[in-house]
């Protein structure tokens, strides 16, 4: 019986060896290892101080934000009469044909969105009601419905070329205006990245429309002047906000990564963030942190210095097992993963900020040329209407009595004395009290233009009478007036 089961017994001791041989190097990779890495490299960071990325809390009253007056666009837009095939603004920027019986039908139908947007313009201030305090930031936060203040935008954009073609050149200019008060409004608030974006798209849509106006309404147009430095206003601000808006969402998911009741994560996963080594979430906080905190620093910077922005945390080899084995926050890499990938998008918000201020200062460039043209054209009509005319320069002055002694009135008779000390008697070109000579200030150096009768006074020291047709500023910065 001994020999029969001594055989019996290495047998099992042989397969009990192998069993070990399997296990116990599992149990060391599964267990052992990752519990000496949680006990000896487990420490977490010290949490990061985001104080620069703080957002504010932003009280503006219902009556004064623009938010509420877009808000009632929802569901107005009636876009049935737009022509199959056509687009809004886009096919109306591009050509020439122009239907106005149909733009007309347009804006008929749309008139209460259109007079929403006219009230939102009138504002100027834009505030998203759920980004005005931190305390609502979050994941899950209720996603705002923008596509028709995208619509209303470009009819408003229809209506501008519309009555661009009318002649209503002012009109036009206005309503061109509204997109990129309201656009801007939105860019520069604190809001969500969508938002954000919202707003530059209906800024650069403004844009557009307003560079088709102007190239429509006249060259010598006079409305144009007060249009450039109303433009210069709605340069961007520097607005970090929808970046740090970024920031909180994701620090808030780290905040509340694996608990007991997110049914997203696996088994696997979920093992994986109790060990100390493999989560780390200061550290994964920290990775969030230094990603959107140098999006907010570019997103202050003048767009002349704005650079692209590359995540801090290295990408994980995810086909290398023992590499991702022995990485320490390996849960906090793969997450933070999803944001680098985007790396490019959020870029591209910058990219798209600064193409949209280029395209400002573009159109600013514009409206200057377009009012060298303009002032380039009075000098030509000035220097053709006076070029047959009387001119004399010098002082405008009240005319002196030829005898002090005689009696007269106290009115001041206008006159111009010039370097000889010869005085002309100035004749208005009409009874206006607004009229180009009552404008003229006592001692302003001026060039008088016009026709001059030879006529004596009685009372007055004068050479003649110049019946005024033109008045030209020397040494100031007053515009010539005919």
């Amino acid at each position: 019986m001994e020999k029969i089961n001594k055989p019996i017994g290495s047998q099992i001791i042989s397969v009990f060896l192998k069993f070990l041989a399997i296990v116990v190097p599992i149990l060391v990779i599964i267990i052992i290892i990752p519990l000496f890495l949680s006990i000896f490299k487990g420490n977490d960071i010290q949490p990061v101080d985001d104080s620069s990325l703080q957002l504010q809390i932003i009280n503006i009253p219902e009556e004064e934000n623009a938010f509420y007056d877009l808000d009632k666009i929802r569901n107005l837009i009636d876009t049935k009469n737009v022509p199959e095939g056509k687009e809004l603004v886009s096919d109306y920027l591009e050509s020439d044909q122009w239907d106005q019986e149909i733009v007309a039908q347009l804006l008929a139908d749309n008139e209460e969105a259109l007079q929403n947007f006219t009230f939102a313009a009138a504002k100027g201030v834009f505030q998203l009601p759920d980004a005005d305090n931190p305390s609502r930031i979050s994941s899950d936060m209720p996603v705002t419905a923008m596509n028709d203040w995208r619509e209303v935008s470009r009819l408003s954009g229809v209506k501008a070329i519309s009555l661009a073609k009318n002649g209503q050149d002012k009109e036009a200019l206005d309503e061109a205006f509204k997109s990129i008060i309201i656009g801007n409004a939105i860019e520069n608030s604190q809001s969500l990245l969508i938002t954000h974006l919202v707003g530059i798209e209906i800024k650069n849509s403004g844009l557009d429309v307003l560079q088709k106006v102007i190239s429509i309404i006249p060259k010598d147009s006079f409305v144009l002047s007060e249009y450039q430095s109303k433009l210069e206003n709605y340069q961007a601000k520097g607005n970090s906000t929808p970046f740090s808006t970024e920031y909180l969402v994701c620090k808030q998911s780290w905040d509340n990564f694996g608990q007991d009741n997110n049914t997203e994560l696996g088994a696997g996963m979920k093992i994986l963030i109790k060990n100390k080594f493999y989560f780390k979430k200061n550290l994964a906080t920290s990775y969030c942190f230094d990603f959107f905190n140098k999006l907010a620093i570019e997103s202050e910077k003048d767009c002349s210095e704005v650079k692209k922005v590359q995540g801090s945390t290295i990408p994980l080899e995810e086909g290398n097992l023992i590499k991702m084995y022995f990485t320490e926050n390996l849960v906090g890499k793969h997450f933070m993963g999803f944001y680098t990938q985007n790396e490019i998008g959020y870029n591209n918000v910058l990219e798209q900020k600064c193409a949209t201020e280029n395209k400002l200062k573009e159109t600013i460039l514009i409206i200057n040329n377009s009012e060298e043209i303009t002032l380039s054209n009075i000098q030509k009509q000035y220097d053709e209407i006076h070029k047959n005319s009387f001119k004399v320069i010098g002082e405008f002055v009240c005319l002196p009595l030829k005898d002090e002694n005689i009696t007269h009135n106290d009115l001041c008779v206008f006159g111009i004395k010039n370097s000889n000390n010869d005085y002309y008697r100035l004749q208005a070109p009409s009874d206006d009290k607004n009229n180009v000579v009552n404008k003229i200030q006592k001692g302003q150096k001026i060039e008088i233009s016009g026709e001059l009768i030879n006529e004596e006074s009685d009372i007055y020291k004068t050479l003649g009478t110049i019946k005024v047709m033109g008045v030209k500023y020397l040494y100031t910065e007053e515009k010539d007036i005919e």
